[in-house]
């Protein structure tokens, strides 16, 4: 497959396979009002820098408490439509690995 028509099939993904809530967790609160959550992996994007090599892999993953993903309509620069995938986004820290090969 092409990039595009990757992109196409992750979009697809995101907004359409993956827009259930799983089942709730037993989160407790803390004396803030904040939990911790744990969330459910769904699937991992691999990337590559063509220049350096360097593997990228980014964990894509769901929780009740947190609003699913879904498709989002927006203008781009040239005032034309464009269709786009809206995710809420919890970032943790960069953590060094290998994969299979190396």
């Amino acid at each position: 497959q092409d990039q595009q028509e990757q992109l196409t099939a992750l979009m697809s993904a995101l907004a359409n396979g993956h827009d259930q809530k799983p089942p709730p967790s037993q989160a407790a609160t803390d004396e803030d009002g904040c939990i911790t959550v744990t969330p459910k992996p769904l699937f991992v994007l691999k990337t590559k820098d063509i220049k350096s090599g360097m593997k990228l892999f980014i964990n894509i993953c769901q929780s009740e408490h947190l609003p699913p993903s879904h498709t989002q309509e927006f203008i781009d620069e040239q005032g034309q439509p464009q269709t786009g995938v809206h995710m809420s986004a919890s970032i943790g820290p960069v953590r060094e690995d290998f994969d299979k090969k190396g």
